[in-house]
C-alpha cells in the first residue's frame, strides 16, 4: 500500500442497517411517483378526453 492508500471507519451495524432503509424508502418513493406520473399520462390521453 502506498502512501496514497487512505483507511475508511468500519460502519457499526446500526449505520449500515440505516443507509438501508434510508436507500430503500428513496426507490420505494421513486417508484410510487413514476406509477402516479404513467397514470396520469394514461388518464390525460387523448382517448379519454373526448
Amino acid at each position: 500500500m502506498g502512501p496514497t492508500m487512505r483507511f475508511v471507519p468500519v460502519k457499526s451495524e446500526e449505520t449500515q442497517g440505516a443507509a438501508t432503509v434510508f436507500r430503500t424508502r428513496e426507490l420505494l418513493i421513486r417508484q410510487r411517483t413514476q406509477a402516479i406520473n404513467a397514470l396520469r399520462g394514461h388518464l390525460m390521453s387523448p382517448e379519454l378526453t373526448n
